[in-house]
């Protein structure tokens, strides 16, 4: 292997891992700030230790949602390639059904936790 094939494999590694710690970053940094905007009079009257417990189970709700996407998005995935369905199509279809759940599962989780 050439030094320039090295390297572009291993940029095209690092762009990646950059693009997706950015995506989450964004994503989450971009819920907290319109979380925190839309129940502001509420966390000011809150004590510290009750907002952590909030936080807690906010984390805690999307982690589970992220497992059950993640675990549901790649099983489908991996099926829909098996029947031999279109990469793309099957790309769609698997990331619209994983994502019902994920919102699913996170609402369900949130109103169990009783976090609002």
């Amino acid at each position: 292997m050439s030094r320039w094939k090295a390297f572009a494999i291993h940029f095209c590694i690092s762009l990646a891992v950059f693009l997706v710690l950015l995506a989450i970053i964004v994503f989450f940094g971009f819920f907290g700030c319109l979380f925190y905007l839309d129940n502001k009079k509420r966390y000011r009257a809150m004590k510290p230790k009750l907002i952590k417990k909030e936080l807690i189970k906010l984390a805690s709700s999307f982690g589970i949602g992220e497992i059950v996407y993640l675990g549901i998005r790649w099983s489908l995935m991996f099926y829909f390639l098996e029947i031999e369905i279109e990469p793309f199509a099957a790309s769609l279809v698997s990331e619209a059904i994983a994502t019902t759940f994920y919102l699913t599962v996170v609402s369900t989780v949130l109103k169990v936790s009783k976090a609002y």
